[in-house]
């Protein structure tokens, strides 16, 4: 298998394209469905995307956590959810994480 990269559609279609073309991409991923629903907010969770608590970590330990953040933001910033969609995610990812059990407890 080989795997498509955005340089290579940049380089085959031009980077306006490539761009165009990983955006279609995510949202194909996680646009839309019940399945994207269920995958978006379960990384939320995961990734701790909604948790505001930093308190009590190490310098390395909130990095890592902000690098997790990150790691979503990369997702949503490639879909166009409406409000409330974007509002619907939120709820979501809050009664996941209250039901949340980390593995191995």
């Amino acid at each position: 298998m080989s795997w498509r990269t955005k340089a290579m559609l940049a380089t085959a279609k031009g980077p306006k394209s490539a761009e165009v073309g990983l955006i279609a991409a995510y949202q194909a991923c996680f646009g839309r469905g019940d399945h994207s629903e269920l995958v978006l907010a379960d990384l939320a969770v995961h990734l701790g995307f909604f948790q505001a608590e930093d308190r009590g970590l190490t310098i390395e330990e909130a990095n890592f956590q902000n690098g997790r953040r990150s790691a979503f933001l990369h997702i949503l910033q490639h879909l166009t959810l409406p409000e409330a969609e974007l509002e619907g995610l939120v709820e979501a990812a809050r009664r996941e994480a209250a039901s949340y059990e980390p593995p191995g407890s």
